[in-house]
C-alpha cells in the first residue's frame, strides 16, 4: 500500500512537471487573437493588446501584458476607449491556485487611464462591464476564495464626461494602495489624486478602512478621513479642508449612506448626513447639513463680522435641481429664514420664492432669482423692508463704512437734530420700503422705489448703479414730509475710488409754519405777517466730493423777496460752511454779503460782510406789511462786519447812511423770545422836519423826560441802545453832542436823552 501511494505522488510529480514544462514553453502571445474575441464576447467591447503578454512560473505564477485598450460598448462612439493600461502586472502563488484558491500576491496597474461617459439619455459605457449580483458564479473558482494581498495603481488619470449635466471631472495623478483584499474581510485603502472641474484644481488624500459583504453586495468605508488642497479656485477660500465620517455602498439597491461626517475648514466645520440613490437615469441625493463657524472677519473683509455663523437645511437634488427646504442661517445677530430655495443646475439658475432677514430690529421679506451665478450673473427680486430709526441706526453701526464717519456727522446725529418730526415716536416709527431690483453685467437697478414712514414718503422710479463706469443715476425722486414736496434729480460719480455727487433740487412752496413743525426750530413769535401768508419755495443745484457739498446757485423765493446764492460749500470733516455770495432782493432793498459758520451741528459761530445798497424804508415797511405812520423819507444804505454764536449776533465797523447821515458803531442781538437788540452808535448829524411828527395824534406820549412812539413794527423786538448826535436839528432848535437812549416797552419806542 505503502509502495502504491509513492508511486501515485511520483506520478502526480510527473505531470506537474509536464504541466510546468508545457506552461514554461507556452507562448501566449499566440493566442491573442483568442483572447481578444473571448473579451469580445464577453463584455461586448473590445480589447486590443499592443505589447508582448509575458509569463513567468517561479517563484510565482506571474503575467505582464504591456500596453493595451478596453472600448466602448457599440451603441458609443469608440474613441474615447473605456480603459487604456500602460502595463499590468499580476503575480499569483502556484500551489494554492492548483488548490482553486486565487491567492494575487501583487497586483499592479501602471499608466491606467479610464474614461466614464454618460449620455443626456441616462445610458453609460461601463454598466454591462459589472456582473448582476445574480448571476451566476465560476464553476471552477469562487469568489470567496480570492485573495488580493496587495493592490498598486499609479501614474492614472480618471475622466468623468456627464453629457446629461454637461459637466467634466478629470482626476489626475491618480494613486491608489490597498492592504490584503478578501471579500468579507476589513483592509487599508490610501487614495491620492488631483481634482479638476472648471476652474477648481483640488489635491485629494483618502484613507480608510474598507469593510465588505459580498452577499449583500454592501461595502462599509468606516473612520474614512479625506483632506483637500486648493491648488486654484475662481475665488479665495480657506484651505486645507478635512472630511471625515462612514460612508456605506451598496451596489444592488445602487445607494450610498453617508453618515455622521465631519467637514472641517481652518475656522469652520459642517456636519450632518447624505443619501445618494442612483436607480434611474438620474441619481437624487437627500440629507442634512449644518455649518459652523467661528472667527468670521478670517472669510469674509468685514470687521463687524466677528462673532458666528450657523447654518442649517435639509437638502434633495437629482442633479437638474438642488433643493434646500427648512433653510436657517444665524450670523451674529442676523438671521435668516428661507422655506425652500431652488437651484436648476442645468439651466443654471437659483429661485428664492419666499424668504425672511431678521436684523436688529429691521426685517427684509421678498423674493429673488439668480440666473447664471457663476458665469454672468442675472438678478432680480422684489424687496419689501420693514424698520424703524432706532433699529435702522443700530443697523447702520454694523457696517464697516460706520467707524469712518466724523463722529459730528453720525447718523444718530443728524436724525437726533431733527428729531424725526411728524412722527408718533421718533425712535420706534415703522419704516417700510418696496422695491424692484435689477442686475446684470455689473449694473444695478431698483425701480419703483417707495420708501413709507408712517405716511410720509420718497419715491424713485428709477435708480441705475453701474459698477463698470463706477457711476450712480437718478433720474427723478420726489419726497412728501408733512405737506412738503421736494424733487429732484442725482448723478454720481466715481463712488469707488473718489465719490463725486451732482444734482438738482426744487422745493415747492411751503409755509414757514410747516417749516417750523419740520425743523423742530422755535420761530419768533409775531413775526411779520408777510413771513406767515407768503409761501416759501426753494431750488439750486449741489456737488459733493472729498466731503465737500456745494450748493450751486441755490434760490429762495418768500413772496416778492429773492435770495440768491452764488456758491455755498460745506466741508464735512471740518465742519465748515462757506458762502461765497449772497443776495437778498425785495421791493426797495437789495442786501449783499459773504460769510462763513463753523460747528454747524453743534454751537455753530458765524461772520461775514453785509452790505445794504441804498433802499426805502418806507416801501419796505410797507411791502412787508406795516407801513410806517412817520412822514420821514428814509433812505438807508450800509456796510458791516457780522459775526455771532448760536443764536447771538453782532454788527462790527457798521457804516450806515441814513438820509444824508452817516451812523457808525455796533449792534447786537439775540434771536431768542422776545429778540434782543442792543447798539452804541454814533451819528453825526439829524435833522428831522417840524412836520415829521403829527403832534395831535393822542398816541403819541411828549413828557419833560422824552417822547413815546407807538411803533407796533417793533413789538416783536427788546431794544435798549444809545445813539450818540453830532448835531441834532429839530425844527429851528440846533444842538451839538446829543445822546438819546432808545428804549422798547409795551410796544412803545421810548426816546430820551441821556446826560452825560
Amino acid at each position: 500500500m505503502k509502495k502504491g501511494l509513492q508511486i501515485i505522488g511520483l506520478l502526480c510529480t510527473l505531470t506537474l512537471l509536464t504541466v510546468l514544462t508545457w506552461l514554461a514553453k507556452l507562448d501566449l502571445n499566440y493566442y491573442q487573437t483568442e483572447i481578444q474575441n473571448w473579451v469580445q464576447q464577453t463584455t461586448g467591447r473590445p480589447l486590443h493588446l499592443k505589447g508582448n503578454l509575458e509569463l513567468h512560473l517561479f517563484p510565482w505564477l506571474g503575467l505582464n501584458t504591456g500596453p493595451f485598450t478596453l472600448g466602448n460598448p457599440p451603441h458609443l462612439a469608440p474613441s474615447p476607449p473605456l480603459l487604456q493600461v500602460a502595463n499590468a502586472q499580476i503575480r499569483i502563488s502556484l500551489w494554492p491556485f492548483l488548490l482553486k484558491q486565487i491567492k494575487i500576491e501583487h497586483f499592479q496597474l501602471t499608466g491606467v487611464i479610464l474614461h466614464l461617459v454618460r449620455q443626456t439619455d441616462g445610458s453609460n459605457n461601463w454598466d454591462p462591464l459589472f456582473p448582476s449580483p445574480t448571476s451566476a458564479s465560476p464553476s471552477y473558482f469562487s469568489l470567496e476564495d480570492l485573495t488580493l494581498n496587495h493592490l498598486i495603481i499609479q501614474d492614472s488619470q480618471v475622466t468623468w464626461t456627464d453629457q446629461l449635466l454637461d459637466q467634466q471631472f478629470n482626476l489626475h495623478h491618480f494613486s491608489l494602495n490597498t492592504g490584503p483584499l478578501r471579500l468579507g474581510q476589513s483592509t487599508q485603502i490610501v487614495l491620492n489624486t488631483q481634482l479638476t472641474w472648471q476652474q477648481w484644481q483640488v489635491q485629494l488624500n483618502f484613507n480608510t478602512l474598507l469593510h465588505n459583504f459580498p452577499q449583500h453586495t454592501l461595502y462599509h468605508l468606516s473612520d474614512f478621513t479625506l483632506t483637500t488642497e486648493l491648488l486654484n479656485t475662481p475665488f479665495p477660500l480657506p484651505h486645507p479642508w478635512k472630511l471625515q465620517g462612514d460612508l456605506k455602498l451598496n451596489f444592488a439597491q445602487s445607494t450610498f449612506q453617508l453618515t455622521e461626517f465631519n467637514l472641517q475648514f481652518p475656522t469652520a466645520q459642517i456636519a450632518g448626513h447624505l443619501h445618494w440613490q442612483s436607480r434611474s437615469q438620474l441619481p437624487s441625493i437627500s440629507g442634512h447639513l449644518q455649518v459652523q463657524t467661528q472667527a468670521l472677519s478670517s472669510l469674509f473683509p468685514f470687521p463687524t463680522f466677528s462673532k458666528s455663523l450657523n447654518l442649517i437645511t435639509d437638502l434633495q437634488s437629482n442633479f437638474k435641481i438642488l433643493t434646500l427646504n427648512n433653510f436657517s442661517l444665524q450670523l451674529d445677530e442676523h438671521h435668516l429664514t428661507v422655506p425652500r430655495i431652488e437651484w436648476h443646475l442645468t439651466q443654471d439658475f437659483l429661485t428664492v420664492p419666499n424668504f425672511n432677514l431678521h436684523s436688529l430690529g429691521n426685517q427684509l421679506l421678498g423674493q429673488f432669482t439668480l440666473q447664471h451665478p457663476f458665469t454672468i450673473p442675472h438678478f432680480t427680486a422684489q424687496l419689501q423692508w420693514l424698520s424703524s430709526p432706532q433699529a435702522l441706526l443700530s443697523l447702520a453701526a454694523t457696517l464697516p463704512f460706520s467707524q469712518q464717519l466724523p463722529k459730528q456727522f453720525s447718523i444718530k446725529t443728524g436724525l437726533g437734530m431733527a428729531n424725526l418730526p411728524g412722527l408718533s415716536n421718533p425712535e420706534t416709527a415703522l419704516l417700510r420700503m418696496e422695491t424692484q431690483v435689477d442686475f446684470a453685467k455689473n449694473i444695478l437697478q431698483f425701480k419703483e422705489f417707495n420708501l413709507n414712514v408712517e405716511g410720509q414718503t420718497l419715491t424713485i422710479p428709477n435708480l441705475t448703479i453701474n459698477f463698470d463706469r463706477s457711476n450712480l443715476k437718478i433720474d427723478s425722486y420726489t419726497l412728501n414730509w408733512l405737506g412738503i414736496h421736494l424733487n429732484g434729480q442725482l448723478t454720481g460719480q466715481q463712488f469707488s475710488t473718489n465719490p463725486q455727487l451732482t444734482g438738482q433740487w426744487r422745493l415747492a412752496p411751503v409755509n414757514l409754519s410747516i417749516l417750523e413743525r419740520i425743523t423742530g426750530l422755535t420761530l419768533p413769535q409775531q413775526l411779520p405777517a408777510f413771513l406767515v401768508i407768503n409761501p416759501l419755495s426753494l431750488q439750486g443745484k449741489f456737488h459733493f466730493q472729498n466731503g465737500q457739498l456745494s450748493l450751486l446757485h441755490p434760490q429762495i423765493q418768500l413772496g416778492n423777496w429773492q435770495l440768491s446764492v452764488s456758491q455755498g460749500e460745506f466741508n464735512f470733516q471740518q465742519d465748515k460752511l462757506n458762502l461765497s455770495g449772497f443776495k437778498l432782493a425785495g421791493p426797495g432793498l437789495t442786501l449783499l454779503g459773504q460769510g462763513k459758520v463753523q460747528g454747524m451741528f453743534e454751537r455753530p459761530s458765524w461772520q461775514g460782510l453785509l452790505e445794504l445798497q441804498p433802499c426805502d424804508l418806507q416801501a419796505v415797511f410797507r411791502e412787508i406789511g406795516y407801513p410806517i405812520s412817520w412822514q420821514l423819507p428814509l433812505s438807508l444804505n450800509f456796510k458791516t462786519e457780522i459775526r455771532g454764536q448760536g443764536l447771538e449776533w453782532k454788527f462790527d465797523n457798521l457804516v450806515m447812511h441814513l438820509n444824508d447821515s452817516t451812523v457808525k458803531g455796533e449792534i447786537h442781538g439775540d434771536l431768542a423770545q422776545p429778540l434782543d437788540l442792543n447798539f452804541q452808535l454814533a451819528m453825526d448829524k439829524w435833522q428831522m422836519a417840524s412836520n415829521s411828527l403829527d403832534k395831535s395824534d393822542r398816541s403819541l406820549g411828549l413828557t419833560s423826560s422824552g417822547i413815546s412812539l407807538p411803533i407796533k413794527e417793533l413789538q416783536a423786538l427788546r431794544i435798549n441802545g444809545e445813539v450818540k448826535i453830532g448835531e441834532l436839528k429839530l425844527s429851528i432848535l440846533t444842538m451839538k453832542e446829543v445822546r438819546l437812549q432808545l428804549l422798547t416797552e409795551h410796544g412803545r419806542l421810548k426816546i430820551s436823552p441821556k446826560l452825560r
